[in-house]
């Protein structure tokens, strides 16, 4: 929630959305942030079976994307995922939010969810 979002600190990206052929700032918290806090591995810890883990985000309209841990990992991969709680400034408004899930370094922004409702960890095995 919104609530739960406003203990952690808190990075800011930027992504071209083609929808609106404009650029977008959004801040929100580390997805990985928040799945170390549930003891997801990560980091050094981040190898062998949990490489087989991943996550499946949801919206509100039922859209999902999957993520793989490694994906999600900084030490990992140089994109960053968040999950957003403000643009450009402001709180997300009813078509985005309350909460978004944003992926950087995706040519197309099609692994960003909108409405996000919830976060799932699943494993390949």
């Amino acid at each position: 929630t919104s609530a739960t979002l406003r203990d952690y600190p808190h990075q800011t990206v930027t992504i071209f959305d083609h929808h609106t052929n404009a650029s977008e700032t959004y801040t929100g918290v580390p997805l990985m942030d928040l799945l170390a806090h549930l003891g997801v591995p990560h980091g050094k810890d981040l190898h062998g079976k949990a490489l087989a883990e991943y996550v499946v985000a949801t919206g509100s309209d039922g859209y999902k994307v999957v993520l793989a841990l490694g994906e999600i990992d900084p030490e990992f991969h140089p994109g960053q995922v968040l999950v957003a709680d403000s643009m450009d400034g402001k709180p997300l408004g009813p078509q985005t939010g309350p909460l978004h899930l944003i992926v950087s370094e995706d040519k197309r922004p099609a692994r960003s969810v909108r409405n996000l409702v919830s976060i799932e960890i699943k494993s390949a095995d």
